[in-house]
């Protein structure tokens, strides 16, 4: 079966996914994320793009970049290639390491972007790793703090959040305060996990199952058919009742 063609970004920045073949913990060891870690630096040397933000899990792996000269498929490539090396020969295995190339979506809004930002960077919480994003030692949350980053491109968050600079520390903590109804780009399980917890917010807001919150559902959150009719237990004959179709 062919590929799906990859959504080209006007902009030129995706939220990009790696995640582990069968969905194996592929950087389950410090030392996997380590060494995950340091291909970033090495290809981003290498093959110049922008990094916003990253944060490393077990099982997959979070990237906000932005492609200039080279290409997002070229140097995503080399990551998955010198990261796929070292894993089988550290292993002593053979075949593939990731499940697909890698998995990417276009962001085109700046509010969808530093939503993102967020996203990324309260991985290791959700999946109650840590308290603060800040002690979580493979995203680069606490790298917005230092006066030179180690590996991220700061400037563009921080002029989003904050132009004068005076206030960035208070507003970027606030930034990763609460949440969104943005469905984002993550593993299908989380993922799913994410829209049942969207929907029984929606739901709960504007008076349970009626037509207010099913065309809120299908116009802000970017859930299908068969992700509300799942979501509110009816079908989806009845979803199209409720927006008129």
């Amino acid at each position: 079966m062919p590929r799906m063609k990859r959504e080209k970004s006007a902009t030129g920045i995706y939220h990009v996914m790696l995640r582990g073949n069968n969905k194996n913990r592929i950087f389950e060891l410090e030392q996997d994320k380590g060494k995950l870690y340091h291909i970033l630096k090495e290809v981003k040397d290498e093959y110049p793009f922008k990094l916003y933000a990253y944060c490393i899990m077990n099982n997959h792996c979070h990237l906000l970049v932005k492609e200039e000269a080279i290409p997002i498929n070229k140097f995503m490539k080399m990551i998955n290639q010198k990261y796929a090396v070292y894993y089988n020969r550290n292993r002593n295995k053979v075949g593939h390491v990731f499940q697909d190339r890698f998995r990417s979506e276009p962001v085109e809004d700046d509010s969808y972007f530093l939503g993102l930002v967020r996203y990324i960077h309260l991985n290791p919480l959700k999946a109650k790793l840590v308290e603060d994003p800040y002690q979580y030692k493979w995203c680069s949350y606490k790298e917005y703090f230092y006066e030179t980053p180690l590996m991220i491109d700061s400037e563009f968050v921080k002029t989003n959040i904050c132009p004068e600079r005076e206030n960035f520390r208070k507003n970027f903590i606030n930034l990763h305060r609460g949440d969104d109804e943005n469905l984002y780009l993550d593993t299908d399980e989380t993922q799913e996990a994410r829209k049942m917890k969207i929907a029984e917010s929606v739901f709960h807001h504007n008076g349970g199952v009626n037509e207010k919150s099913i065309k809120k559902l299908k116009d802000n959150t970017g859930m299908t058919f068969r992700d509300i009719a799942r979501a509110a237990n009816i079908s989806i004959n009845m979803v199209n009742k409720y927006l008129n179709l």
